[in-house]
């Protein structure tokens, strides 16, 4: 609006719009009642769940090798040849 993109109508429409799914969500935490689930939560949250449960013990998908895979291999064998593998 400040831009002078939309007009102030639209902009109360819109605002209008938002607060009615807000309080349909309950998005406030005012308006919560202990126990309501409030979506994902935090990341922290999530990683913590994911963690305790166990999901994140392995990874099912194996991308396939590209152009810096081989490039990082290549020098991981130079550097067993000269025999400082694992020291930088």
């Amino acid at each position: 609006m400040r831009r002078g993109q939309i007009s102030a109508g639209e902009y109360k429409e819109a605002q209008r719009i938002f607060d009615d799914l807000s309080k349909s969500a309950n998005f406030a935490a005012c308006r919560r009642k202990p126990g309501d689930a409030s979506g994902m939560g935090s990341l922290g949250e999530i990683i913590m769940r994911l963690e305790l449960s166990g999901e994140l013990k392995e990874n099912g998908f194996v991308f396939p090798e590209d152009d810096v895979d081989k490039i990082i291999n290549d020098f991981r064998q130079t550097l067993r040849s000269v025999g400082i593998d694992g020291q930088l």
